[in-house]
């Protein structure tokens, strides 16, 4: 098991404000019946000194007073909703659900507007939409790059609105958004889409991701691309659980192509996969396990959490360097296509699912740490392709990608149960049960389309 003391200074402000640094319960607990150095049979048959009896209820009784709560029954101080094991759990929560909430409202509206913003005239800026003074990207907001933070940076712009400063934000959206607001025209560069998000707070547990998908194109270069990368982020740990990257090329009359899977920061044995390929896997992620020591009251619990991860995938990756003109009556019909100099088509369908569980373990005999729930971090389905066909001096692109995600779904609560005999009569509520939670999510889902094309012409 890993455990850590601290997690940076603010977790350090945490605990001491939780009360870790303890003297003594309000009103101590004793047990004049008991004589010094008596053992004390407990629940199961467990033995212990009166004295260390008398100082672990008494701790007990300290860690039930931090939270307003009491073991006696004449001061009525029951648990009777939830605690929590940081302050700002609910808020976070809130802060999660509004920043998806409104990433889906923008993935609506880009719908609506038939995907215009994925078209960037040649030669224009890249930058985000934002009225006069245009933003661009933050670094690390790049294609298979999702941005890993904590989920404090400002909300993305509504449709054609400028991006308001200090609006909560839990991850970014970067599509390649216009340069201008006139439409698409038949002169535009290949398009361009990425998807990325971050949501969750990294002292507890964060999940970011990133897929990026993208066709490419010039008088000499055809091309599509693919990428992936995924993980969470537990107990301020970082656990990276996938990266994918897919290519295409036609270069110069010249095919290539590679598939490339990364799982846990590892390269999967049996890739790359180059040329034309079609690959079809189910791998399980093996992380390791991550932890710290968390106290609340006098108590002190080593917290691990695991994780048990799996990567879908199923890719074809197919290039033709150059395709003859259609022959006979075709040929002669009106419109009919003349010959391609290159020809790729990429589709990536990756599906990655994170669920975890936690133990925990405290150094006491009166009483017994335990864990109840479980929780998903992460369930990701991302179906992609791009089919690219250059026919000089124009380029015809078909193209589609999907996101259908659940992010943090389940609960987790840390639970302190007495090994005391229930049937021992003394003014004190040996049927209390102390629990904290840990984790609490009511499971954030989006299943949207990212963008949606069939026959867009670009110049090349």
């Amino acid at each position: 098991m890993r455990s850590r003391i601290a997690l940076g200074l603010p977790f350090v402000a945490l605990l001491a404000s939780q009360g870790v640094a303890h003297s003594a319960p309000r009103v101590a607990i004793d047990a004049p019946h008991l004589k010094a150095g008596q053992m004390v049979e407990l629940q199961g048959g467990v033995k212990i000194s009166k004295e260390q009896y008398l100082k672990e209820l008494n701790q007990l009784q300290e860690a039930l007073e931090t939270d307003g709560l009491s073991f006696r029954k004449a001061d009525g101080r029951t648990q009777t909703g939830k605690l929590y094991t940081h302050p700002d759990a609910v808020r976070e929560h809130a802060r999660d659900k509004a920043a998806l909430s409104q990433k889906v409202q923008l993935l609506q509206s880009h719908e609506a507007r038939g995907f215009s913003h994925l078209f960037v005239k040649k030669g224009a800026r890249t930058f985000l939409r934002g009225g006069s003074n245009p933003v661009a990207p933050e670094p690390g907001e790049r294609a298979g790059r999702p941005a890993e933070d904590d989920g404090e940076r400002a909300a993305p712009p509504a449709a054609g609105g400028a991006p308001k400063g200090g609006a909560p934000k839990a991850g970014n959206l970067t599509p390649m958004p216009a340069a201008s607001a006139s439409g698409p025209g038949q002169d535009d560069d290949p398009l361009h889409v990425t998807y990325e998000e971050s949501l969750g707070s990294k002292n507890r547990a964060a999940i970011y991701v990133g897929f990026g998908m993208k066709d490419t194109g010039d008088p000499s270069t055809i091309g599509c691309d693919a990428s992936l990368d995924g993980g969470v982020y537990l107990f301020d740990q970082k656990r990276q659980l996938v990266k994918l990257g897919a290519m295409g090329r036609i270069v110069n009359k010249t095919a290539s192509g590679q598939i490339d899977v990364y799982l846990a920061g590892k390269a999967v044995d049996g890739f790359p996969k180059k040329g034309s390929t079609t690959a079809n896997f189910n791998k399980p992620i093996q992380t390791p396990s991550a932890g710290f020591s968390y106290g609340w009251g006098p108590l002190s619990i080593s917290i691990t959490g695991n994780l048990a991860s799996e990567l879908k995938l199923a890719a074809q990756n197919a290039q033709e360097a150059q395709g003859a003109a259609p022959a006979g009556p075709k040929a002669a019909a009106p419109g009919a296509a003349p010959a391609h100099s290159g020809k790729c088509a990429l589709s990536v369908t990756p599906q990655v699912r994170a669920t975890g569980n936690v133990t925990a373990q405290v150094s006491a005999v009166l009483y017994r740490a335990k864990v109840k729930g479980s929780i998903v971090f992460l369930d990701l389905s991302s179906p992609a392709s791009a089919a690219v066909v250059a026919r000089p001096p124009k380029m015809t692109e078909d193209f589609d990608a999907q996101i259908a995600s659940s992010f943090l779904s389940g609960e987790v609560a840390i639970q302190i149960d007495t090994r005391i005999p229930q049937n021992w009569h003394d003014g004190f509520d040996w049927d209390k049960v102390y629990s904290k939670t840990l984790f609490d999510w009511d499971g954030l889902k989006v299943n949207q389309k990212l963008a949606s094309f069939r026959g867009k012409t670009t110049n090349l």
